[in-house]
């Protein structure tokens, strides 16, 4: 996939309360 696709997707999850991303790291939960 492409970055703006990942971009896109990041910030989605990020919106659901999904995603934690601290700088470059990026940590995911419930999914696996």
């Amino acid at each position: 996939c492409s970055r703006e696709m990942a971009g896109r997707v990041l910030k989605s999850l990020q919106e659901q309360g999904l995603l934690h991303a601290r700088g470059k790291t990026v940590v995911v939960y419930g999914t696996r």
